[in-house]
């Protein structure tokens, strides 16, 4: 017996479909993040079985009184019931694409570059962006992915996402065949991540201008970027040198370029806790994995030729005296909302490269 097929299961016991879900969205999320693989649902191949959780998740979401989520569940039975392989991706199976789906429907926060945070793709800006856009558009967000996977093309809101190479690229075990449809086919130069060192860190920086962009041709409002990735000399010669592969502006044009103090950490915070804000962190990995693991110090990385920098998404960014708490979506992973990792905002800003602000809606 399959392990989704156990948990479903438990609505014989009296569980309601809320406490179904919750259970299979619980063990999903520390199963695949501690690098277990959706395989292991037993949901290949099993239309049937990926149906009846379809519908338990439909029936959940309904009775919460969340009909968007809702509709964007029927999509997914729509594509559970196809009968051809995906011509763009024929490796990926579909019951596992959408169980996986669905789950990203239920909870964004599952979206990763990379399940096992010891080797993925270096794709956080698209990563940060999905999160957002499943959020705000759970619809959308199923039709985008159901489109690129039955017909190669997608429509991440207003913006046609149409990938040309991805498809041929091999999964990596870090990532998930859902989000390598979501996120290699919006980045869709996937095959730079061969590269290493500092080579890949230049290649396949999803840049801030690169961002910006993404936003305004998916149609969100009032995109600004607060960014600041300032290059040395020696940095900007191999930026140049690898141009053809990751071309474009650093940044989005502006008057002037922002000064990353306390004043400009106190404007990231209050952009996290206006309404309807999607808000976008760049930060380097040290940070990250501090804020990710609930640590309260950032270790030191002793400086590299080019700092590893991150996207991730901001749920909550708060100062409090001399202090900083932020609760991010990153790696699939689950945020201590309750006790988040406290900074001091000099040790924070040391790491801090600025945030993009946007209006979904």
């Amino acid at each position: 017996m399959s392990l989704l097929h156990g948990l479903l299961g438990l609505s014989v016991g009296g569980s309601t479909p809320a406490q179904i879900v919750k259970m299979i969205v619980t063990t999903a999320e520390s199963h695949l993040t501690s690098g277990g693989s959706p395989r292991d649902f037993g949901v290949k191949g099993q239309p049937g079985l990926v149906k009846e959780f379809l519908l338990v998740l439909q029936q959940h979401f309904v009775a919460a009184g969340k009909q968007t989520q809702a509709d964007a569940i029927t999509a997914l039975v729509e594509c559970n019931a196809g009968q051809y392989l995906s011509p763009v991706f024929p490796s990926i199976d579909r019951q596992v694409f959408v169980f996986e789906m669905a789950l990203r429907v239920r909870a964004p926060r599952l979206i990763s570059q990379n399940r096992t945070k010891t080797t993925g793709w270096n794709i956080c800006g698209p990563n940060s962006l999905m999160i957002d856009f499943a959020k705000h558009f759970p619809v959308e967000f199923a039709k985008y992915g159901v489109g690129l996977y039955d017909d190669g093309v997608g429509y991440f809101r207003s913006m046609t996402v149409k990938p040309s190479t991805v498809g041929n690229c091999e999964i990596p075990d870090a990532l998930s065949p859902a989000d390598f449809v979501l996120m290699g086919s919006l980045r869709d130069n996937i095959n730079l991540l061969s590269m290493t060192g500092v080579f890949e860190q230049i290649a396949n920086m999803t840049k801030p201008a690169q961002m910006c962009q993404w936003l305004t041709d998916a149609g969100y409002k009032n995109v600004h970027d607060h960014t600041l990735v300032e290059l040395s000399s020696t940095q900007q010669l191999a930026e140049w040198a690898l141009s053809p592969l990751n071309s474009g502006p650093m940044h989005q044009q502006r008057a002037a370029k922002p000064v990353l103090d306390l004043t400009h950490l106190n404007a990231f915070c209050a952009a996290t806790q206006a309404n309807n804000r999607s808000v976008f962190l760049l930060l380097d990995l040290a940070l990250t994995g501090a804020i990710v693991t609930g640590q309260n110090t950032i270790p030191d990385t002793g400086g590299s030729f080019i700092p590893a920098l991150h996207w991730v998404y901001v749920k909550r960014a708060t100062i409090t005296g001399s202090n900083i708490k932020a609760i991010v979506y990153t790696y699939g992973t689950v945020p201590n909302k309750s006790a988040p990792a406290d900074f001091a905002c000099a040790d924070f800003l040391k790491h801090y490269y600025g945030y993009i602000e946007a209006d979904p809606l």
